[in-house]
């Protein structure tokens, strides 16, 4: 048994009609935002991570992954927090 981590470069839901990839969600698109949120990802206990949804985010993610580190505690505490501004896909019901 193993724990896969999905939809690790998730942004958020769609906030617009007008979408660039083929994805249900928002996915990050750039190289550093990739880079943050599958190291984020792959620095925690997981078995493996699923890609995106989207074959054109696919060599964006494979660099990251080929150049992956584990991100320092303060990197880690950073994305964090910067987390705490984005919109969940799955929000918690009350």
């Amino acid at each position: 048994m193993g724990t896969i981590a999905i939809k690790a470069i998730a942004k958020g839901p769609w906030t617009t009609v007008n979408r660039s990839y083929g994805t249900w969600y928002e996915p990050f698109n750039t190289q550093k935002e990739i880079d943050r949120a599958l190291w984020f990802a792959l620095s925690e206990d997981i078995t493996t991570a699923i890609t995106a949804g989207d074959v054109g985010l696919l060599p964006v993610l494979i660099d990251a992954a080929e150049r992956f580190r584990e991100l320092h505690e303060a990197e880690r505490e950073g994305l964090l927090m910067t987390g705490k501004s984005l919109t969940p896909l799955f929000p918690r019901k009350s």
